[in-house]
């Protein structure tokens, strides 16, 4: 069965599971079995109505394994405890990192973090201080979108080498240094002031949730204050030091147009970067008010990961 204006196909087993899912959201909003059963105890219900729904009939061919991701957001969003919910795992932390991890994963699949890097160069006249302010605001645009250092440096440092390369400086030379040193500087550095911002912030966060005394201690606001100033010196630093130290005597010879050229040869924005663009900065905003709004970042990412699955950014066979 399809429709002739969309030429979206369903599925038998898509509708059998939007009758699952009317069936949960009548438990949810109807609540009929209050008092016996508490207005938490049937949201968690309509949360497991819906991933067994999503197990048994895979709409939008979602894997099993994002399926029981929606239910432990589900869960963590509610508020129910982590030590509860991941109490047949392992440390939630795993489950903040696993889903972190994909983000990465997507920026490089999609092209999104290449386009944010040329995005932003374009906006500058070539010369040495702005190209290590473009820098600077790549790596913390990229830095807010993924843990994973190594992705923030297989996306940087080669447009930091396609810039040495288009200015035709040599490979000792001071100017490449500079170059390279900022776009290693902001791929490693200022991540780690936030704790997703580099992996072993979900590390830490296992390693305190693990000890009695210590749980609860620690979450994206408390190592915000404790962490975000030192990276942000250590980044002060490293940039301005590297930058009078090996600041070249001969103005940079690139033109402007270079970094329009090679933004308009990545084409238009195609429906995965925007999605992908919308769900990690929204992921970021969620992070940044934690306070606010109190969800979990477990839930969060797991939420985020599970959208971007939804969506068709990342497919069920890259999962495993």
């Amino acid at each position: 069965m399809s429709t002739a204006a969309s030429g979206t196909k369903f599925k038998v087993t898509d509708m059998l599971f939007l009758v699952m899912l009317a069936i949960a959201l009548f438990v949810a909003i109807a609540k009929p079995w209050v008092p016996e059963l508490p207005p938490q105890g049937h949201l968690v219900l309509f949360a497991l109505i819906v991933t067994i729904g999503l197990w048994i009939f895979k709409p939008c061919s979602i894997p099993q394994s994002v399926a029981g991701m929606f239910f432990l957001l589900f869960t963590l969003a509610l508020k129910i405890p982590p030590a509860t919910v991941f109490s047949g795992f392992v440390s939630s932390a795993l489950w903040t990192l696993i889903p972190a991890l994909f983000f990465g994963f997507v920026l490089l699949k999609t092209g999104l973090g290449k386009r944010i890097g040329f995005m932003v160069m374009k906006l500058f006249n070539p010369s040495y201080p702005m190209l290590v302010l473009a820098f600077v605001i790549i790596g913390l645009a990229l830095s807010a979108l993924t843990p994973s250092i190594t992705v923030r440096c297989v996306i940087i440092v080669p447009i930091a080498v396609s810039v040495i390369e288009a200015c035709n400086l040599k490979l000792k030379s001071k100017g490449s240094a500079l170059i390279l040193l900022s776009a290693w500087v902001m791929a490693l550095v200022p991540g780690t002031g936030w704790l997703t911002g580099s992996l072993h912030g979900p590390i830490l966060l296992g390693m305190y949730e693990a000890v009695p005394e210590l749980k609860g201690l620690m979450n994206f606001s408390s190592y915000l204050q404790v962490m975000l100033i030192p990276a942000l010196v250590l980044t002060v630093l490293l940039i301005v030091g590297g930058f009078f130290a090996l600041k070249p005597d001969q103005p940079i010879t690139l033109k402007k147009e270079y970094f329009q050229e090679e933004y308009k040869n990545l084409g238009a924005w195609s429906r995965e970067e925007v999605i992908s663009a919308i769900i990690l900065v929204i992921c970021f905003l969620m992070f940044f008010t934690n306070k606010i709004h109190g969800i979990p970042d477990g839930a969060t990412v797991l939420a985020g990961l599970f959208l971007l699955t939804l969506f068709g950014v990342i497919k069920g066979t890259e999962i495993g």
